[in-house]
This record gives structure tokens, C-alpha cells and sequence, in this order.
């Protein structure tokens, strides 16, 4: 299942209802999610968790980079432009607005792919809900981040042989790109729709899914 809104549509926020339903209704339920780290109003980070350490601290994955944030509408002075993508720093990746830590990237990335593993092929256990949140133009076109999920997603795609679900956050233009490379798979867009009602529709998916 691919998982569409624009930024702030409460993507992030129904796959995290979602996994507390399927948790209450007894499926396994890993992978990773990211969270928005917030000070004075703006959005200054990015935290991940794995769901199937309930319980766990989130760790933080990235932070925005000073000088990014471009001047109000009525200054004269153009914004300042960072460098869409840096790769060259062995500790962080430099992506747009976003400073990322490669070892908390490896990690999410590790847990996800894991968790897509295990919902998939004849060798996976075949049962729960795994979160990819999420896949975006640092994978699809840097060959960066997210690499084992995406590989790993590939895979799954491509197989359909085992029961579950997974499910993969996506701004609405990678999306696009995503259901074209997975024939086949749902895509649920979120914008404008409570929560509780999108996490009810992915756990009537992971439910459906577990019936195969």
C-alpha cells in the first residue's frame, strides 16, 4: 500500500494510529516511522522510531540546515540556497533543507527492510503490518537513504507470495512514481481524511492481506 498526502496531511500520524490498531489486534508490527521535531512552530527535525520497539525513545535522523528557511515575502534579498544533495561528509548526508545522519539513516533503513522481510516472500513469516515511511527522491534518485527498504519493497512487489502488509509514506509526485513500479499495489491518499478513519482503512487492508 502506498500512502499519499501533501506535506503535513497526517501521513506519519495515521500509520501510527494504525499501528496501535493492529498492535491491539494482535499482528506484529515493525519498520520505521518518522516524526517531526518541532521548536517555536517550525520544523526543525526529523525523528524515527521502529514500532516494534514499543516504548523505545525516537532517535534523530536529521535536522534542518541554518540558512535555509527563505525570507519573508516582502524582503528584497533572495533566499539562501543550500546545495540540493552533498554526499561527501562521512557522518551526514546533505539533502535540501535536511541534514541527515547516515548512522540513524542505516538504521531505519535496516529496521524497515527487516520488517518488509518479514511480511513477504516464502522464507518471511507472512504475517503483520510493516511501515516504510518513507520513500522519497534521496532513494529514487540519489541512490541514497532507504535503499535496503527500497530493494526490499522491489522484492516484495515483485513476489506477492506472502501474506501482510506494508505499507510506504510518499509525498503524492513519488507516488506516482512508486505505483508505477509496483503494478498492482493500492494507493490510499490521506489529505483531508481524520486519522482514525485512514488507520482503519489500513488495518481493513492488513486484515484482507492475513485472509490470502
Amino acid at each position: 500500500m502506498i500512502l499519499s498526502g501533501v506535506s503535513g496531511s497526517g501521513k506519519t500520524s495515521s500509520c501510527a494510529v494504525a499501528v496501535d490498531l493492529a498492535r491491539e489486534a494482535g499482528f506484529p508490527v515493525a519498520g520505521s516511522l518518522c516524526e517531526a521535531v518541532f521548536e517555536g512552530g517550525s520544523k526543525v527535525g526529523i525523528d524515527w522510531r521502529d514500532p516494534a520497539d514499543d516504548g523505545t525513545p525516537r532517535r534523530s535522523l536529521a535536522r534542518r540546515l541554518p540558512g535555509f528557511v527563505p525570507p519573508p515575502a516582502d524582503e528584497a534579498r533572495p533566499p539562501v540556497r543550500i546545495g540540493a544533495y552533498d554526499g561527501s561528509d562521512p557522518l551526514t548526508i546533505r539533502f535540501g533543507a535536511w541534514a541527515f545522519d547516515r548512522a540513524a539513516l542505516a538504521e531505519a533503513d535496516a529496521a524497515a527492510a527487516a520488517a518488509i522481510a518479514g511480511v513477504s516472500g516464502p522464507d518471511g513469516p507472512g504475517a503483520g503490518l510493516a511501515v516504510v515511511d518513507e520513500i522519497g527522491p534521496l532513494e529514487l534518485d540519489r541512490g541514497a537513504g532507504m535503499v535496503g527498504a527500497l530493494a526490499a519493497l522491489d522484492r516484495a512487489a515483485a513476489d506477492r507470495s506472502g501474506r501482510g502488509l506494508a505499507v510506504v509514506v510518499a509525498r503524492p509526485d513519488i507516488a506516482d512514481r512508486l505505483a508505477a513500479r509496483w503494478p498492482g499495489s493500492v494507493r490510499m491518499d490521506v489529505s483531508g481524511s481524520p486519522f482514525d478513519r485512514n488507520a482503519r482503512r489500513i488495518l481493513e487492508a492488513l486484515v484482507s492481506s492475513e485472509s490470502r
